[in-house]
């Protein structure tokens, strides 16, 4: 049997739902933003709390590919107005050499391996929104990953 309650915030909710023990699902109606909707069934309020720290880890994740994206995009920036005062005879090779050399952290991206199906999930929920295709290198470049152990990651 499942049963729905409506509080304002300013209850003390939390608390209610953990007198409840109960599993709530969380529904906040755009309308009436000061008021949220619960629905609860036998479920223990243990796999509620699961499922927060769950959906919190997928938050977190996509997050860090998101500022992962914008410092590669800093990054790659960073090195282009490098290699245009090269170009324009502004700076040396060897200045462009040395300053790579002792500031590598503002021009190299680094590459790890894919460790997870999950972070392919995000990915793809995370391209999928930027509405454009990307190559295999392109998605490398902007998110520092790296698919040669794909194999391995979807044998998992």
């Amino acid at each position: 049997m499942e049963t729905n309650i409506t509080y304002k915030q300013e209850d003390n909710s939390l608390d209610y739902l953990k007198k409840k023990g109960k599993f709530y699902k969380l529904i906040i109606d755009e309308n009436t933003p000061n008021q949220q909707m619960f629905r609860f069934d036998d479920r223990n309020i243990d796999e509620f709390k699961q499922r927060i720290v769950y959906y919190d880890k997928q938050n977190n994740l996509k997050e860090e590919f998101y500022l992962k994206g914008i410092n590669n995009l800093i990054k790659k920036n960073n090195l282009l107005q490098l290699s245009l005062q090269l170009a324009d005879n502004l700076i040396t090779e060897e200045e462009f050499e040395d300053e790579i050399n002792n500031n590598s952290e503002k021009y190299i991206i680094s590459v790890q391996h894919v460790t997870s199906v999950n972070q392919l999930y995000i990915l793809k929920d995370i391209v999928k929104k930027i509405g454009k295709e990307f190559s295999v290198d392109e998605i490398t470049e902007m998110f520092s990953l790296s698919f040669n152990n794909l194999d391995k990651v979807l044998n998992q």
